[in-house]
């Protein structure tokens, strides 16, 4: 069945998510009855679904961008749209860049030790009555450790500058020319984060076409200054 945008958009953001959990609500119920679960454990069950789901459709609702008429278009699309646009077709990507920004190994040894705490906590605190809880801290835990292990995989740099544009790994090489706008954005919370984001030109939407954390990455001081010489910001 094809469904419009709009419609595709309520099913990834609503219906998915809130069938999961009702889902996996259901079939923890009906466990718990028979293998007589601590209540305390049992909320943590509950409230990590919860918690889990509404996070993923958060996650879908910022992957649909709305339009000017009021229908709304995936990211992916916009990403499909201007991986090759035609003013680059004649353009190459020049041979050397400027600067390079990659993430930080401190960053990538944080994840993996973090992730490796949460586990041994969660092996330790692995009960007859107690599983929903460490469940939820082991799989934290592995998660933080396969993020640090893909950073550590992943060679390339997250931002190429030069002076005749930029390159990231999901935009590719840019232009200035092609480039809108940029703007720096700090977001504050258990920690700061500075994300740099990419408008281009002649996009569907006023979204950027790309927010990069740059928190994370190498000499990310000399980020701002380096595209402010070379691009007007």
């Amino acid at each position: 069945m094809n469904l419009k945008p709009k419609q595709q958009r309520f099913v990834n953001i609503y219906i998915i998510p809130v069938t999961i959990a009702i889902l996996l609500m259901v079939t923890i119920w009906f466990t718990s009855a028979k293998y007589k679960f601590n209540n305390v454990d049992l909320a943590f069950g509950y409230l990590a679904i919860a918690i889990t789901m509404f996070a993923f459709g958060s996650v879908n609702k910022m992957k649909w961008l709305p339009l000017p008429d009021g229908s709304y278009v995936h990211r992916n699309t916009l990403i499909d749209n201007v991986s090759n646009p035609p003013y680059s077709l004649s353009i190459r990507p020049p041979a050397n860049y400027t600067y390079s920004f990659y993430i930080t190994t401190s960053s990538k040894i944080s994840s993996i030790v973090l992730g490796s705490i949460l586990i041994a906590a969660g092996l330790y605190i692995l009960g007859d009555t107690w599983y929903f809880l460490p469940a939820l801290t082991i799989i934290g835990g592995s998660f933080l450790i396969h993020s640090g292990y893909k950073d550590f995989k992943n060679k390339l740099p997250q931002l190429k500058l030069a002076k005749e544009g930029l390159w990231t790994q999901e935009l590719g090489f840019r232009t200035w020319s092609s480039i809108s706008h940029i703007e720096f954005k700090v977001t504050y919370g258990r920690s700061t984060q500075t994300f740099l984001e990419i408008y281009l030109n002649n996009s569907l939407t006023n979204y950027a076409d790309q927010r990069l954390s740059i928190s994370d990455l190498t000499n990310k001081e000399q980020i701002k200054p380096t595209i402010r010489s070379l691009y007007r910001v």
